[in-house]
C-alpha cells in the first residue's frame, strides 16, 4: 500500500491502507485502460502537488527533473540530431525543460513551451526560460504558453513536438493525443516519452496506489496504439523504471507522422 498526498506526505502499510478506504481514483478507472480522465478537482489537486514540488523547500534549489537521463535514453537524440525544424514544441516543458537539451542537437527557426505552471515557474532560481530564451549566450527566443495541452487552441503547426513524463499529469489522455495530432503536419516528429502500465496490474494498481501529483496512468496497449496507429518509427527503448511503489517499464519513441 502506498499513498501521497498533494503536500507530498507519504503514507504507507497500515497507514497508507487506512487513506486510501477514504481516497483513491477507482472511481475515474476504465477496464483495460487505467484512469484515461480525471475530473477538475482531482487534476488541480495534481497541479498543487506539481508546483510544491518545484517552488517550495528543496524543490527551489533543482536544476533538473531527470532531463539528463532522458537525454541519455533518447542516446543525445540522434535520431533528430541534424535536423533543422521550422517550428517546434515541448509540451509539458516544466521549469527546466527538456528542450533546452535537444537544442544542443537539432537546428530551429521557432520554439514554444507549453505548461499550465509556466508562470509560476519564472519565479524558479533556476528556471532555464526565465529570460524567454532558451541555451547558451543569449539563446532561442521562445513563446511561452501557461496552459493545459488539452486547453491549447492554435492555427500554428509544430514541425516538432516534445512530450517527455508528462502523460501522467493531464486530465484527458483522448484530448491529449488529439490535440498532438491536430498540432502536427504529416512528417512531422514526435519524440515522445511515458511509462508503461500492464493491462494485467492497473486494478491492483489503483487500489493500492494513490499519487496525487499524477492522476492519470493508463495501460501499454493504449499509449501503443496511439504510436503504432499515427506515427512510423524512427527511435524506440524500454527502459525499466523503480519506485518505492512500483516498477513498470516506460518507452522512449520518436516517430514521424503518417
Amino acid at each position: 500500500m502506498f499513498f501521497v498526498d498533494e503536500n507530498r506526505n507519504v503514507y504507507l502499510g497500515r497507514n497508507a491502507a487506512a487513506k486510501l478506504k477514504v481516497k483513491n481514483d477507482t472511481l475515474f478507472l476504465r477496464q483495460g485502460q487505467g484512469v484515461m480522465e480525471v475530473d477538475t478537482l482531482r487534476w488541480k489537486e495534481a497541479q498543487r502537488y506539481e508546483r510544491r514540488t518545484w517552488m517550495e523547500g528543496g524543490g527551489l534549489y533543482a536544476r533538473e527533473d531527470r532531463n539528463s537521463e532522458h537525454e541519455r535514453q533518447f542516446e543525445n537524440y540522434r535520431a533528430i540530431r541534424g535536423c533543422y525544424f521550422g517550428n517546434v514544441i515541448e509540451i509539458g516543458c516544466g521549469p527546466f525543460t527538456n528542450m533546452v537539451r535537444i537544442l544542443r542537437h537539432i537546428r530551429c527557426k521557432k520554439v514554444t513551451l507549453l505548461d499550465p505552471l509556466a508562470k509560476d515557474y519564472l519565479s524558479h532560481p533556476h528556471c532555464v526560460y526565465k529570460r524567454k530564451r532558451l541555451g547558451r549566450w543569449f539563446g532561442k527566443k521562445v513563446n511561452l504558453i501557461a496552459e493545459p495541452v488539452e486547453n491549447f487552441s492554435t492555427d500554428q503547426m509544430f514541425n516538432l513536438v516534445v512530450m517527455i513524463n508528462v502523460l501522467e499529469h493531464c486530465f484527458s489522455v483522448s484530448n491529449v493525443f488529439k490535440r498532438i495530432l491536430s498540432i502536427m503536419p504529416p512528417n512531422g516528429l514526435l519524440v515522445f516519452h511515458s511509462k508503461l502500465v500492464p493491462a494485467s496490474e492497473v486494478d491492483d494498481f489503483f487500489q493500492n496506489i494513490y499519487d496525487a501529483g499524477h492522476p492519470i496512468r493508463v495501460t501499454e496497449n493504449v499509449i501503443l496504439d496511439f504510436l503504432s496507429k499515427n506515427y512510423d518509427e524512427l527511435f524506440r527503448k524500454c527502459v525499466p523504471v523503480s519506485t518505492p511503489a512500483y516498477r513498470f517499464d516506460s518507452i522512449y519513441f520518436i516517430g514521424r507522422k503518417r
